[in-house]
């Protein structure tokens, strides 16, 4: 669809984005974040919205990709010399970017440096600045994974100059007010499928894991749950750095597992197969915000079995099962194998959960509200000034 000169245009600033909006192999890091940034970015396009990103260099050049996304080049996050890189070429590089896109709306997600650079350039050019949270440690009052001060600063500049915020869940949105004394709009993540429809396996012995290789994703514990579980076969996609210990212990420990399979990174593009063929998808993270792995896995009617319940909602919802520790997780897997129509159950509630609740058409239409909304009160406001 043409974009319309009526609706506001568009930018994410998704330094690591690249490489799923662009679909060209290895670019760097994907991460919810950019997955979510691309799937909205799809909507926004469909529905008549000019869209470009903000990305890091990676050789490419400032072009429109296939699926009509603008890319703007801010820096090279290689370049510079340490200490006053920060200044060139990665805050003059950034705005320098968000110049050239000449977009309407600028939107960022999930807790950095950019979040304070973005809402301190939108507010000095009477643009409009929209933040989204990606995990629930972004609203911590500490902010305990921020680096240092300046970053936890910038953060917290680019919170209180925000024409809005949104969150993923309820408990981010309560974290936020009590953290910050912010008040935020709730959006849910959703799923890059056009129409959901049901996988074929009703197996109850396929098991997958998505994720990166990083202690916060926990692999040690399926690893763990694989090993108790032999009857079962574990398809583990992603990958880490491997010149760290504990990644090479990780995928030592994996390869002498028999029923482990190793699969490596995948392509965003090429996951939607692993997730047709698993009859269970398995998150084991000490901590997320919403894992696009759960809208994924429902998106093609699998269930999850997970460490962790946002807002309750498997429980809720019937789409999966929740388990704290191996043992837990013994008990859930022991009971589907007795009685498979426990799976068959939970499949069924995973695709009406999607459906209702987290396909783009359940939730872009209030982002969109969101943006026009602001927008209109921006264009106000200005008007009133001069």
């Amino acid at each position: 669809m043409k974009p319309s000169s009526a609706k506001p245009s568009v930018c994410f600033v998704a330094l690591s984005g690249y490489n799923v909006i662009s679909g060209v192999g290895e670019t760097g890091h994907i991460g919810g974040a950019e997955v979510q940034q691309a799937v909205m970015s799809r909507w926004l396009i469909d529905n008549g919205y000019s869209v470009s990103f903000v990305t890091y260099d990676h050789g490419q050049r400032e072009a429109v990709t296939g699926s009509g996304v603008r890319v703007f080049i801010a820096y090279d996050r290689d370049r510079g010399w340490p200490g006053l890189r920060f200044f060139f070429p990665r805050w003059s590089g950034l705005w320098s970017a968000m110049r050239r896109t000449n977009a309407d709306i600028y939107y960022q997600r999930g807790a950095g440096i950019e979040t304070g650079l973005c809402a301190l350039w939108c507010w000095l050019k009477g643009k409009t600045f929209i933040y989204g949270s990606a995990n629930d440690r972004d609203l911590a009052r500490s902010l305990p994974y921020l680096k240092n001060r300046r970053e936890k600063l910038l953060y917290r500049l680019g919170l209180r100059l925000a024409n809005a915020v949104i969150t993923q869940t309820k408990t981010q949105q309560v974290l936020l007010k009590d953290s910050f004394e912010i008040s935020s709009h709730i959006v849910r993540n959703s799923g890059w499928l056009p129409s959901a429809q049901q996988s074929d396996s009703t197996s109850a012995r396929s098991i997958l894991w998505v994720g990166r290789f990083i202690r916060l994703k926990r692999l040690e514990f399926l690893l763990d749950v694989a090993e108790a579980n032999q009857d079962y076969r574990f398809v583990i996609v992603g990958s880490g750095d491997e010149k760290l210990p504990y990644v090479q212990g990780l995928l030592a420990r994996a390869s002498s597992l028999s029923n482990v399979e190793l699969k490596g990174h995948v392509p965003y593009q090429k996951m939607l197969s692993y997730y047709q063929e698993a009859s269970i998808v398995c998150s084991t993270s000490s901590q997320e915000g919403f894992p696009n792995v759960f809208v994924e896995a429902w998106s093609t009617g699998t269930p999850v079995l997970s460490t962790l319940d946002p807002d309750r909602i498997i429980t809720q919802s019937g789409a999966g099962w929740v388990a704290g520790t191996v043992d837990e997780f013994q008990v859930i897997l022991d009971k589907l194998l007795v009685d498979e129509s426990k799976l068959i159950a939970a499949k069924d509630a995973a695709l009406m959960l999607y459906n209702k609740s987290y396909c783009v058409s359940a939730n872009m239409p209030k982002f969109e509200s969101i943006v026009i909304s602001i927008f209109k009160a921006r264009i106000l406001q200005r008007s009133g000034e001069t």
